[in-house]
């Protein structure tokens, strides 16, 4: 008879991965950008991407960074929008333009024997976009019922509520598609204006991983591209301060039988000596499905399906933010259970057994980063959106392979008190907040991401 798989045991594995973050280079072409290049020839896809250091935070319409990154595919001065597309899906290319906080990316992925007709495609619509009104029209309606269908969503309405709270006042404190009133208000003039001025004055990066040599990159960028008008203008930059008490925001989902609770505070930035102690704190916490949180909110509680946190990274900040969707008469009391494990994780040392599950996971997770062109050029962009060392990602596989119990004491007591914590949540408003008076003052949320406060609009 074969012995039966206990399924309540946790196969024992005590090895950690060797790992070597994979090669890629960085040249400066002679119009001054930077190309990253990580050529791997065992499969056939090339991931071509631009990369401009202007996104939404340069807004000065809400959701003008995401609309005009769209519209670049929607039609050049040689390409309509129906034929960007037809001969995109000719080739079985996939082109795509999209906006960040801090960068908006074009990008074409594409079989190595396609790639430069893929090329042609983008560089058309990086260097030659139209905006024409036609167009604009169409991506308006398109992007305004968008929105409209998002509003119904309490994680969508959870996480505005979240970032007006967050990053209030600051440019990071919109929506990044805007809202239906800011979309609606967005003309031809405002696409034009902010292309122009990504194109002239932010600092531009072309990425290329996959099937192809640094040489052909460079050949390719000659042919297709001209950024000689580019002068990069010094980014004045701005900074986003923790507030120095608790408060809470809510936003209004009528006849909700849930909350979308998010938990949020600034933390430490990728090249702070204290990231990787807070990133292992975080997953122990809350940050996978074995963690603290999820063990007693889903586990023993039955309150939710999960709950996860991660350390959220912008280029001017940092939040360590969690969430979960919660049963509405069990908010106050997860929240209870939230910041007395936050209390016992500043305070009690981490068992050698938990910090090792935790850190086998992280890496592991690591290790699947990089399998892809796609992937591979994702981590590239995070070097370049950071301005981190060339060697980050080997030395950050490695020191948070060696980290150890009494190596995050010092970030336990620092950064995981439930102090000067932003809690914001959507759902039945009234009757969350009758449950969390005493967590600190209420603001609401309306639905474009304006603060009031909550005493002030019941009167």
């Amino acid at each position: 008879m074969q012995n039966k798989l206990d399924r309540t045991i946790i196969p024992e594995n005590k090895d950690l991965p060797c790992y070597n973050f994979p090669d890629f280079d960085i040249n400066t072409h002679s119009s001054g950008i930077k190309v990253y290049t990580a050529e791997n020839n065992t499969h056939p896809l090339v991931n071509f991407k631009v990369i401009f250091k202007h996104g939404a935070a340069h807004d000065k319409i809400p959701g003008l960074a995401h609309f005009c990154s769209l519209m670049m595919t929607r039609g050049s001065s040689n390409r309509t929008a129906e034929e960007i597309d037809s001969q995109t899906d000719y080739i079985g290319a996939i082109l795509s333009g999209g906006a960040a906080w801090d960068s908006t990316a074009m990008h074409v992925l594409a079989m190595s024997e396609f790639i430069e007709e893929g090329i042609s495609i983008l560089s058309d619509c990086v260097m030659n976009p139209v905006f024409a009104d036609d167009e604009i029209a169409r991506l308006k309606k398109k992007q305004i019922s968008s929105i409209d269908l998002q509003l119904s969503d309490i994680d969508y309405l959870g996480n505005l509520a979240l970032y007006a709270s967050l990053f209030e006042s600051t440019p990071y404190g919109h929506s990044l598609q805007g809202t239906k009133d800011s979309v609606s208000l967005i003309n031809r003039d405002d696409c034009v204006e902010f292309h122009n001025t990504m194109m002239q004055e932010s600092e531009i990066s072309i990425i290329v991983s996959g099937n192809m040599s640094k040489d052909r990159v460079f050949e390719l960028i000659d042919k297709y591209f001209d950024f000689s008008s580019n002068k990069v203008s010094k980014d004045p930059g701005f900074s986003v301060q923790s507030i120095n008490k608790n408060s809470i925001t809510l936003i209004q989902k009528a006849d909700s039988s849930q909350t979308a609770l998010r938990i949020a505070k600034i933390v430490v930035d990728r090249l702070h000596p204290d990231y990787m102690p807070v990133q292992m704190l975080n997953t122990v916490l809350s940050g996978y499905f074995m963690s603290r949180l999820n063990e007693l909110l889903r586990e023993k509680y039955g309150y939710t399906y999960g709950v996860h946190s991660n350390i959220q990274g912008r280029r001017h900040s940092s939040a360590f933010i969690m969430s979960a969707a919660l049963k509405k008469d069990a908010t106050k009391h997860s929240i209870e259970v939230i910041f007395d494990e936050m209390n016992k994780i500043s305070a009690v040392p981490l068992s050698e057994e938990e910090c090792y599950t935790a850190k086998r996971y992280v890496l592991g997770s690591f290790l699947r980063t990089t399998e892809t062109a796609d992937q591979m050029s994702s981590m590239l962009h995070v070097i370049n959106q950071f301005n981190l060392p060339n060697d980050y990602f080997s030395r950050f596989y490695k020191n948070f392979s060696e980290l150890t119990p009494a190596d995050l004491l010092e970030a336990q007591a620092k950064y995981f008190r439930p102090e000067n914590m932003i809690i914001a949540a959507a759902g039945d408003l009234d009757y969350i907040a009758s449950e969390l008076r005493s967590y600190g003052d209420i603001n609401i949320c309306d639905s474009n991401g304006r603060l009031s406060n909550y005493n002030s609009s019941k009167k």
